[in-house]
């Protein structure tokens, strides 16, 4: 199928980088309204439009409905999908489908488990627990692909962060990659709304949520400085 005849957005260049890499496993991590969600859309409907089955995981029911909602605007009054608004559920005649579920799905597992995992999306992959992940991972086929994306969450110094793991480890994993950006570099972005940004919100946050760097409370760190035991090459 062609995608080329939906109302989507031209992708900025940064988005392009992400979404063309050839990597297996994405983890992006941004500052807040870099284009995590618009570029996602592309890569399931581009997807789906190769017969591939997309997984599309959120962190609550909301956040998965809004997303749902999102992609069913751009086809719903387009030949060749079917939209299920209440399985949150969109169905190509080629075959292929974008399946929306979040953290608390009572049927996440199974769907973990038995669906065919082309492309899994984990929306605010940082704010999900690290089961989902895991599972996804598990049952993720030698030729699934995953792209993990968030805006980083505010940690204290002992706490586990996976995703803050996912991010280094990727940087050396064959078939991963990782990317970071901060909210500048959509170029859509007004210097004005960066700038008051800085003055409405604590240094913390707006290290996290603008310059989308890892905080972590007691220690701080960026992206060009993990901590010794997140830098660390465990079983991919």
């Amino acid at each position: 199928m062609n995608i080329s005849n939906l109302d989507l957005p031209e992708l900025h260049a940064n988005q392009a980088v992400v979404l063309q890499h050839p990597a297996r496993i994405k983890v992006l991590v941004t500052g807040r309204r870099w284009g995590k969600y618009e570029m996602a859309k592309r890569a399931a409907l581009e997807a789906a439009a190769e017969g591939q089955h997309v997984t599309w995981l959120s962190r609550n029911f909301e956040s998965a409905a809004a997303s749902f909602e999102g992609l069913r605007h751009i086809v719903w009054d387009q030949p060749g999908y079917t939209v299920a608004r209440g399985g949150l559920r969109i169905s190509l005649m080629n075959g292929a489908s974008i399946t929306f579920l979040y953290k608390s799905s009572s049927f996440l597992k199974n769907h973990l488990q038995d669906a065919v995992l082309d492309l899994v999306i984990i929306d605010e992959a940082a704010f999900m627990p690290e089961w989902i992940w895991e599972m996804a991972e598990k049952y993720l086929p030698s030729n699934g692909k995953a792209l993990l994306l968030s805006t980083p969450r505010i940690t204290q110094e002992h706490e586990q962060d996976y995703f803050r793991r996912l991010y280094y480890r990727a940087k050396y994993l064959k078939g991963h990659y990782s990317w970071q950006f901060s909210t500048a570099d959509n170029p859509y972005i007004h210097g004005a709304e960066i700038f008051n940004s800085k003055k409405e919100l604590s240094p913390a946050h707006y290290q996290s949520e603008i310059l989308g760097q890892f905080v972590i409370l007691g220690w701080r760190t960026t992206s060009d400085k993990p901590r010794p035991k997140d830098n660390w090459a465990g079983t991919a």
